[in-house]
Formats: C-alpha cells, sequence, structure tokens
C-alpha cells in the first residue's frame, strides 16, 4: 500500500479492492475509509499508500459523469492517505454476485464494451495520477475459451484492443500522464499461457496496432510500435503462472526477449495437491474449495512438469474417474490463497513458484507496480473448516489476514518504506 524498496528496486506495492464488496461509488468509498485504511495504518502507518483500485463499469460511467460523486471519491483518498496507483479493471461486471464465475471475462474483447471501459478506467487514472505519472490498469487477454477460440477471434480482440491503444495515445499527450494495460492472462481464456499471449502480441496485435497508429495518427512505423510496446504490456499473475507450471523467470525472461514489458505483478498462489489418484484425504480437504462464486480452473501435470488434464472448475474433477488421474503427479487449482500460507499435509500452495517470480521480477527490476491479489477471502466463511488449511479461523476478519499479508511480503522480500515522492 506504499512506495517501497527491496534489492535496490523502489515500486509500489498494494492490494487489490476486489475484496471488498462493492456495488456502488458510496461503498468504494466505504470500504476505503473503513477496512482499507485500518490495513494501511496497521502495515504503513507514517506512509501514504497506493490502492489498486476495483472499479465496476456502472461505477466508472457515473464517476466520469458526477463531478460532485468524484470530488468526494477525492476526498476519501486524501483524507485516508492513499491515493491510486492502479486500477484492476479485470471484472468490470458485479464480482460479488452469487455466482460469477465465467462472466469475470465479459464483456469480452471481442465486444467493444470492454473498449470503452478500459478507456473510461484509463481517464479516472489518468485523474488521479501525478503530473507526468505512470499507472496501470489490468484487464483480461481476451475471450473465454469456453465459449470460443481461433484466429478469428484474435483478430477480433486486436481491432478493439488497438482502438484502446489510440485513445491511450490521446490520453496521455492530452493530460501528460501514461496509462498503461497490462494484459492477464489466465486458463482457459484467450493466451492462456505467457508463451501463447507473445506470439499473439508479436503477430497479431503489434502489426494492428501498427497499421493504425500509422494511418490515424500519422505516426512513423518506429513511433506507432514504441507506443505499442509502452503502453501496452503484460500483468503476470503468478497464481495464474502457477496453474499453467509455467516457470516465472524463465517465462519472464521470454518477455524481456521479446520486448514485452511487464507492467504490473499480481503476487497469489495456487492450490496444489500431489497425486490426487492415490490421495484421497487431499481429495476430500479440496472439496471444501469448490465454491459457488469463482471460476477455480483446474490443471494437472505429469512427473515431467508436462501439462496432461485442464479442467474448466473444480465440480469436473470430482466427477473424474480415478484412473484418469493416474498419470497427474501435481495436480494445481485456481484459488487464491494467502499470499503467506504454504498450505497442510493434505493441501499445499505454490507458494515457492510465487517467491520466485516475485524475487526475479525485482532483482532485474522489471515492474513498478505490485500487488497483492487475495480476493478469496470473501469467501472465506462459505469455506468453513476448509480455510483452515491456511492456519486461518474463518471468524477472524479478512483485514487482519491482509496485513499479515503484508508483513510476510516485507520480511520475505527484505522490502522496506521508500521516500513518499510519486
Amino acid at each position: 500500500m506504499a512506495w517501497v524498496v527491496a534489492d535496490g528496486h523502489r515500486f509500489a506495492l498494494s492490494y487489490s479492492t476486489n475484496v471488498h464488496p462493492a456495488r456502488t461509488v458510496e461503498d468504494t468509498i466505504a470500504f476505503l475509509s473503513g477496512p482499507v485504511s485500518a490495513v494501511r495504518r496497521i502495515v504503513f502507518p507514517r506512509s501514504r499508500a497506493a490502492v489498486n483500485l476495483r472499479l465496476s463499469r456502472r461505477m466508472a460511467d457515473l464517476l466520469s459523469r458526477d463531478e460532485a460523486l468524484l470530488r468526494s471519491l477525492d476526498e476519501t483518498l486524501d483524507a485516508n492517505g492513499l491515493f491510486v496507483q492502479s486500477i484492476n479493471g479485470f471484472p468490470i461486471l458485479d464480482f460479488h454476485a452469487g455466482r460469477v464465475k465465467e462472466m469475470v471475462y465479459s464483456p469480452p474483447w471481442t465486444d467493444g464494451g470492454r473498449h470503452l471501459a478500459t478507456c473510461r478506467l484509463a481517464e479516472l487514472l489518468a485523474h488521479w495520477l501525478p503530473e507526468g505519472g505512470t499507472g496501470t490498469v489490468t484487464v483480461p487477454t481476451g475471450i473465454f475459451k469456453g465459449y470460443a477460440d481461433g484466429p478469428e477471434i484474435l483478430q477480433q480482440c486486436a481491432h478493439f484492443q488497438t482502438e484502446t491503444l489510440r485513445y491511450l495515445v490521446d490520453l496521455e499527450r492530452k493530460t501528460g500522464r501514461t496509462v498503461r494495460v497490462g494484459f492477464e492472462p489466465e486458463p482457459r481464456t484467450t493466451c492462456e499461457r505467457t508463451a501463447e499471449f507473445a506470439r499473439y502480441y508479436e503477430e497479431v496485435l503489434l502489426p494492428e496496432a501498427k497499421r493504425k497508429l500509422e494511418a490515424e495518427r500519422g505516426m512513423s512505423a518506429a513511433a506507432a510500435e514504441d507506443a505499442c510496446r509502452r503502453l501496452f504490456g503484460l500483468n503476470a499473475d503468478l497464481c495464474h503462472m502457477a496453474c499453467q507450471f509455467e516457470d516465472p523467470a524463465e517465462s519472464f525472461e521470454m518477455l524481456e526477449d521479446a520486448g514485452i514489458r511487464l507492467v504490473s505483478l499480481h503476487v497469489s498462489s495456487a492450490l496444489e495437491v500431489a497425486r490426487p489418484a492415490s490421495n484421497p484425504k487431499a481429495m476430500d480437504a479440496l472439496m471444501r474449495f469448490d465454491e459457488p462464486r469463482y471460476l477455480h480452473q483446474v490443471v494437472g501435470a505429469d512427473a515431467s512438469g508436462r501439462p496432461v488434464l485442464r479442467l474448466t472448475d473444480l465440480p469436473e474433477l470430482f466427477s473424474l474417474p480415478k484412473d484418469e488421474l493416474a498419470a497427474v503427479e501435481r495436480l494445481r487449482v485456481h484459488f487464491h490463497a494467502p499470499i503467506f500460507a504454504a498450505g497442510d499435509e493434505a493441501i499445499g500452495t505454490t507458494r515457492v513458484e510465487m517467491e520466485k517470480g516475485v524475487r526475479h521480477a525485482i532483482s532485474r527490476k522489471l515492474t513498478d507496480t505490485v500487488v497483492i491479489e487475495t480476493y478469496t477471502w470473501n469467501v472465506a466463511g462459505a469455506l468453513g473448516s476448509g480455510w483452515s488449511v491456511f492456519g486461518i479461523e474463518p471468524g477472524e476478519g479478512f483485514a487482519n489476514g491482509i496485513a499479515e499479508e503484508f508483513r510476510w511480503f516485507m520480511a520475505t522480500f527484505g522490502a522496506a518504506a521508500a521516500d513518499q515522492g510519486r
């Protein structure tokens, strides 16, 4: 929630407010004044703190039209020692509905609604950034693969994404503030792996961006490519990468080699089960994480680390015949675990992989935006005794849990509060 320094690198450290239920701007003002401010006072009592703000499409539209409402939110941020460094624009519908699942990707990038919402969020972020400042809006890479996939989908996504790029170029010229878009790969979506995103970036997105900026903004080929590479990059979610059995250091090196920026990093871990076919205790424990709100994609790998099983959600796993799990050495589940959690004797987490990714990104100074994203704190009550896997009692309240995540991060990565200049 502040600017910190670790291994000689200065970056903004925050947590994603998508954990807090909010359907209105007034709800957002309430959680900023309440739990967000409480966590800041616990973790960074003498610092003005960064916020990774989650706003719905409807809230963004209201704030853009209602100056009084925007001023009220501005005053709340100032009064509580907070500033907006980045926006989580991935879920822009109701993220706390009874059932979210695949709707979290709606509207998809094949729909102009995603383009318009991203531009609105970028405009608001530019409002909150200081003169000459840089911030990031994170978004999905495309669409849910359960609906459609293929080359024509990539071209449709590239069309609307490059429309957004044109807007970001104009916004930078007009405001003197730089807003980047971080595309976030996730299992069962367009460009679900880092390598897949890199191919799409080089072969589809960048050529389309250069064509539009050259033809419609009169930019040179070099200037158009520079604009795309500065303003469009990757948001790496370490839970998602772990679920795909990606080595984060290798993936980040590949991005560097391709000239694709890591514009932000989401710190999170997945659940892991060893040898599920012969591990009934772990499978029974895992059933308690089959909650009805969010999508929990499942990927299993063989002894070599090669994915051999891909499922859209946990119920599919529990209906599989046991012999279909025989080749699976490790099973990983898209469930954001508290970052300090290592699990227990039944269920583990991918904390080791997460630590490796954070250390590499910090040591190479790859990004200035690091966000802790454990949005699953809000389903702790539904998990009941399952939450004890993380050494947490469901009734403890997640403000203390989030504060503990910050303390663990600071201690683990040797981070310390930095000067507060933005």
